[in-house]
């Protein structure tokens, strides 16, 4: 009897936790057959963003030489454009948007012999120039 009971207890709480809806800061809690809206789970405004005319202003400023690494300018033949990242600031109203890309071939990395570059950030301004580059790098075992 005292499993029964136990048993109905914990079915109860249960319950009430996958109805609730969580309001304010909090991400709502969507039962699995409501599809919320995009962007709707915190209620922020998401871009829509399309991602190859990102990668195609990117890929321009590669064209134009703004692309370097230790003294090298990289090409669009070395690159696949993979990720597209907004950095938002307090400062100021619009976004940095960063473009992360493979290395289509590894890069050493002149300071150190064992490691590689094998991916490169470039940061693009309002304008679409790049004005920070970082390099991203695995050490070989």
């Amino acid at each position: 009897m005292r499993a029964f009971i136990l048993f109905i207890l914990l079915f109860i709480n249960v319950s009430v936790f996958a109805e609730s809806k969580y309001i304010g800061n909090l991400a709502k809690l969507d039962t699995p057959g409501n599809k919320p809206e995009y962007g709707s789970q915190t209620e922020m405004p998401y871009p829509k963003v399309n991602v190859n005319k990102v990668f195609n202003i990117f890929l321009h400023a590669v064209d134009r030489g703004q692309l370097k690494l230790f003294d090298k300018i990289l090409s669009r033949d070395m690159l696949k454009p993979i990720r597209v990242e907004y950095v938002y600031t307090s400062e100021t109203p619009y976004p940095m948007v960063k473009v992360y890309s493979a290395l289509k071939e590894p890069m050493p990395l002149p300071s150190m012999p064992e490691a590689n570059i094998i991916g490169v950030s470039g940061v693009m301004d309002a304008s679409g120039n790049i004005i920070e580059t970082t390099a991203h790098c695995d050490v070989k075992e």
